[in-house]
């Protein structure tokens, strides 16, 4: 197990494996892994306020209000922060990354990249998800217009890892990385 902290960022398509790679690298690393959708759909179940905006949105593919993103992020880690880091599946676009910076400092970004038809096809085939593809088309959309611009905004604060390799190849690259 990892000692050193760390705060990394995922960004990429729906589909590329950034939940995935979370849950994995923050296991093997000792780090906390999360998604933004997953503290905002804790937020949606403890307040009724904030619910049918945030269950819309998730089930629609649109994009949540910031200032909803910011309030589940402030919950999230207003409880107890990790010392050791984390590993976060997320945001989209720059003003959701800028959002998470209020709460904790971003060491590394790692791209997830992948083709778009080969991420259609695993968000749309996930076992257990109803993902249709409208929805995934949405998604798409949502990536061309927030999150490939933070990327590009991002620069060469990003490390760009190939999502289309065997999913430990990624796990590999990503470790890798995270140690330099």
């Amino acid at each position: 197990m990892e000692t050193m902290k760390r705060n990394i960022c995922l960004l990429g398509r729906s589909g590329a494996g950034k939940t995935t790679l979370a849950n994995k690298l923050g296991f093997i690393l000792g780090v906390t892994g999360f998604s933004i959708s997953d503290a905002l759909c804790e937020l949606a179940k403890d307040n009724s306020s904030y619910r049918n905006t945030i269950n819309e949105c998730l089930r629609t593919g649109w994009s949540v209000p910031i200032d909803i993103v910011e309030k589940s992020l402030d919950r999230k880690f207003s409880k107890e922060k990790d010392k050791r880091g984390y590993i976060i599946d997320g945001p989209f676009g720059i003003e959701q990354y800028e959002c998470l910076q209020k709460f904790i400092s971003l060491d590394k970004n790692f791209w997830l990249r992948l083709g778009a038809q080969e991420a259609v096809f695993r968000a749309v085939t996930r076992d257990g998800e109803r993902t249709g593809l409208s929805i995934q088309t949405r998604r798409e959309d949502l990536y061309h217009q927030l999150t490939l611009p933070l990327i590009q905004h991002l620069g060469d604060k990003v490390t760009e890892i190939d999502a289309s390799q065997h999913h430990q190849r990624v796990l590999n690259d990503a470790i890798t990385e995270y140690r330099k």
